[in-house]
């Protein structure tokens, strides 16, 4: 009826009844609940468990509730940790790949201090010295071949279940520094050295193959870098291959051909040819020593040696007439240097230098 106040049906009613109980219920979320449930799944030998508790890492937890989030992480990297380091312990007994890897790497390194010694011994081109420090050297060798075979065998079988048995406390600490806001660059092989960071005996032989991986990349990181130096002269690659082989017979850090270094090189060889002199020294006032040949080669770097060699074309004879040189095999097995410089000028007068860069910065 017109004019008349509007009815209400039922309908309508209930509608306006049920508001106030909806309103009600408009509250924010429930905080995380980090209870004995939580404490199942992250504690779950499998990962789909672990990844629910994972989700529950919000931004949005409290303070309280991280830090109860973390308690129940560290009993569980606790409970993980446990049979990593007992794999480990049982992984050195009796006659397995690991065991025998951990004895070859340990003889290998106990032979190389005193070998080095004897190649940084003046023996005056004594021939019976120098023939006793070849055999040294060549046992030496044979120590290290062997460990690289101790080493294939144990990539291939023990070495890989133990850093399977790290891989669950590798993706815990992972998802605790995502917790804490930090960055998280630890590899399996660091999980595994905490996992025996108490106890010395086992704790060096896991650092003995981490070692020992990471310097077999370095070497043939610096075979490749070699090999890809499309300045290089085959000579010269060969040369830096040898003497990188040898140099980690001993645990020497590879040395990089380095392009100004090599002109330094090939451009006094080239000299003494030209001008008919045999000598470190450089009759033209420019060229005077291998420091100054360096800086006008503008190698970025500092050279800190010099061989000089005639009488063969052969990388290897070059390399065998300095190795029986007292003074042109300390430079050769020198420590501190990571750059090498080699050059003939395609003549049978070669010139080596060693030096030091920044190859990080230079990248």
């Amino acid at each position: 009826m017109s004019g008349s106040a509007p009815s209400v049906s039922p309908m309508n009613f209930s509608l306006f009844k049920v508001l106030p109980a909806l309103v009600v219920f408009a509250v924010p979320a429930l905080a995380a609940d980090f209870n004995d449930a939580t404490q199942k799944l992250i504690q779950s030998p499998l990962k789909t468990d672990r990844q629910k508790f994972y989700a529950l890492l919000t931004p949005q937890l409290t303070a309280d509730e991280r830090a109860e989030a973390r308690k129940q992480m560290d009993a569980a990297r606790d409970n993980f940790m446990h049979p990593v380091t007992r794999m480990v312990m049982s992984a050195g007994e009796g006659q397995n790949s690991w065991s025998a890897f951990c004895k070859s790497y340990a003889e290998w390194h106990a032979a190389i201090p005193p070998l080095l010694t004897v190649i940084r011994t003046d023996f005056h081109k004594d021939p019976k010295k120098i023939a006793e420090l070849t055999r040294q050297f060549e046992q030496c060798d044979r120590l290290r071949e062997r460990v690289r075979r101790d080493a294939d065998a144990a990539e291939h079988q023990d070495w890989p279940r133990m850093l399977a048995f790290g891989a669950t406390v590798n993706e815990l600490d992972a998802q605790m520094a995502k917790l804490d806001g930090k960055p998280f660059k630890d590899s399996l092989e660091d999980t595994l050295l905490k996992s025996v960071a108490d106890l010395t005996e086992e704790m060096a032989k896991v650092k003995a193959m981490t070692d020992w991986r990471a310097t077999q990349k370095r070497y043939a990181d610096a075979e490749t870098a070699n090999a890809a130096c499309r300045w290089a002269r085959e000579e010269q690659k060969k040369f830096a291959s040898i003497l990188n082989r040898n140099r980690s017979v001993v645990e020497l850090q590879p040395l990089r051909l380095d392009e100004n270094l090599a002109k330094c090189s090939t451009d006094h060889s080239v000299e003494m040819v030209n001008l008919k002199y045999f000598s470190h020294e450089s009759p033209v006032a420019a060229n005077k020593t291998f420091g100054d040949r360096a800086r006008n080669a503008s190698f970025g770097g500092f050279a800190n040696g010099e061989n000089i060699f005639s009488g063969s074309r052969s990388p290897s004879g070059a390399y065998s007439a300095w190795w029986a040189s007292d003074g042109h095999r300390m430079i050769m097995y020198m420590e501190d240097a990571n750059t090498l410089g080699v050059g003939t000028g395609g003549t049978d007068h070669w010139t080596m230098n060693t030096g030091k860069k920044d190859w990080a910065k230079a990248a």
